[in-house]
């Protein structure tokens, strides 16, 4: 399984930096701070799942 993340990064990579280089710096700088609200967010959902599973 990572070996696919690995494969499908590097050919967003290559698309990207192809299209313009500057772009995959903001890219990479970007994707990181939208993920860590999703994930906030997912352990939120979960903690809240397992909570009313507790009842």
């Amino acid at each position: 399984m990572p070996n696919f993340a690995r494969d499908y990064k590097n050919k967003w990579k290559d698309m990207i930096t192809t299209y313009s280089p500057k772009a995959w710096s903001f890219v990479s700088f970007i994707l990181p701070l939208m993920a860590i609200p999703l994930a906030v967010e997912g352990v939120k959902y979960v903690a809240k799942k397992v909570k009313e599973r507790k009842k």
